[in-house]
């Protein structure tokens, strides 16, 4: 909507008319349109991608590199100063504005949790006067991230999220530096009994970044069904999974009826989750359609989760499985995206599947860092790329989407000469197949060889047709 108002020409000395001043015309446009619509207006007009949208997203819907992280960090700063911008325009504007100030939480250290967390049940008690709802009623999105966790900052994160009722994404995890490890002793009970107890109606997304370990993992599943309209779970799990002693406990944790949710992602660096996975096997989840497992170097069992709940899985990522791959892929009958790292392709996704119809590999940024990383991205793909392209063990295929690829870096690398024939022989043998090799923004590939003169098997064999027939 143009809010600017256009220059009106001067009226006649007989017209009578006057020329509306600025004040004017805002004044106009606030009484046009009501509170509701303009609320909407400054909604979209300081909306951040990814902020708190839990729907689902596939990897073939987004790019790591343009959409990740750090983008809607940039993305959020810039519209943080839109909202201050729009505060002070009018009164009337700032009462609209300043509710979107409060979007966005975030608890690191270095911050006075306890402050914050007096701020805001200060604000309850004053806007509960003039039957206000408190600057938390407003927080759509929290992050607590701390590297110790400690009584006091157990008990100010804890009041925080009380105060924040209508939240819908929220992350707890444990700050970590280069090379360090993030601290393993868990979150606290008293952070997790709030989070259940203030909003089990609107939270739509919870990612666990860091292990809660075992004792409050098992407090956080048997409380977990209150959330009903949660739709995405993301779980670390750094340390071996002890189930509980008693059986009592044990049937809690495994009733789980979580109807909306559709994506979840166990985070395993260098640990077994089969014991995490066999009690999620147990879970009620009708609309589980994306899992992703990464980190792990192993999986010793995962087929009874796979067994229970494969048949309505779309979307599947993973790093390494082990000798139980195809088996798992066989129970997903309904799988048709398909990502897996370079490292471990060539031994996970040579078994191949009937209805998978893209493929994505992560892990071409290897080929940015050293000479062997490039030798070893080559060697992988010399057994995925034909795995992917026969048309028997992936009848359907469409697409395989190099995840992590950037044209104009990798471009740059200093390849060898056999490598530049390798590319160029591929790029050429995917266009011929009518299969789109592509970038990770979903672009076919565009490098040109000019020096890498291949030529397929087919063109080989006209060539030689050719040649007898001259002769």
């Amino acid at each position: 909507m143009d809010l600017v108002q256009r220059p009106t020409p001067f009226p006649s000395k007989t017209s009578g008319k006057t020329v509306p001043t600025a004040t004017c015309t805002k004044k106009r446009a606030l009484e046009k349109l009501p509170v509701e619509l303009w609320r909407e207006i400054f909604t979209h007009a300081t909306q951040v991608i990814g902020g708190y949208d839990s729907g689902f997203v596939s990897p073939f819907d987004f790019s790591e590199l343009n959409e990740g992280y750090h983008t809607f960090l940039y993305d959020l700063s810039i519209n943080h100063r839109v909202k201050q911008a729009l505060c002070l325009v009018s009164r009337a504007w700032h009462a609209i504005a300043q509710e979107l100030i409060f979007e966005y939480l975030f608890l690191q250290d270095g911050f006075d949790w306890t402050a914050l967390a007096d701020g805001l049940e200060l604000s309850c008690k004053t806007d509960d006067l003039y039957k206000g709802r408190g600057a938390g009623w407003y927080v759509r999105r929290l992050e607590i991230c701390t590297y110790v966790w400690t009584p006091v900052l157990a008990a100010a994160a804890a009041r925080v999220v009380r105060c924040c009722p209508n939240l819908r994404v929220l992350t707890v995890g444990a700050a970590q530096g280069p090379g360090e490890k993030p601290g393993l002793e868990g979150v606290p009970l008293e952070v997790i009994h709030a989070i259940m107890e203030t909003c089990p109606r609107t939270l739509k997304a919870l990612d666990w970044t860091v292990d809660l370990g075992s004792p409050a993992t098992h407090d956080m599943f048997a409380q977990l069904s209150k959330l009903r309209q949660l739709q995405s779970f993301f779980m670390c799990v750094q340390l071996p999974y002890v189930l509980p002693v008693t059986y009592a406990e044990l049937c809690r944790i495994r009733a789980v009826e979580l109807p909306n949710l559709h994506t979840m992602e166990i985070a395993s660096p260098d640990c077994d989750p089969s014991g995490v996975l066999g009690v999620m096997a147990y879970w009620d989840l009708p609309s589980l359609k994306q899992v992703t497992l990464c980190g792990q170097r192993r999986l010793q069992n995962a087929i009874p989760f796979f067994a229970a709940h494969g048949p309505r899985i779309t979307t599947l990522e993973f790093d390494r499985v082990g000798d139980d791959v195809d088996r798992m892929l066989k129970l997903c009958s309904k799988l048709t995206d398909l990502v897996t790292h370079i490292r471990y392709a060539d031994e996970q996704i040579l078994g191949g599947h009937k209805k998978v119809k893209r493929v994505g590999l992560r892990g071409l940024h290897m080929a940015e860092h050293s000479y062997s990383d490039r030798c070893n991205a080559i060697e992988a793909l010399k057994e995925v790329f034909p795995a992917v392209l026969d048309k028997k063990r992936y009848p359907r295929m469409k697409i395989v989407r190099l995840l992590d690829y950037e044209q104009t870096r990798f471009s740059e690398q200093k390849w060898r000469a056999c490598d530049v024939s390798f590319w160029a022989f591929w790029v050429k043998k995917f266009d011929r197949d009518g299969v789109r090799i592509e970038d990770h923004e979903g672009n076919v590939l565009a490098v040109k060889f000019s020096d890498a003169k291949v030529m397929l098997p087919e063109e080989i064999a006209i060539q030689h047709l050719e040649t007898r027939h001259h002769d």
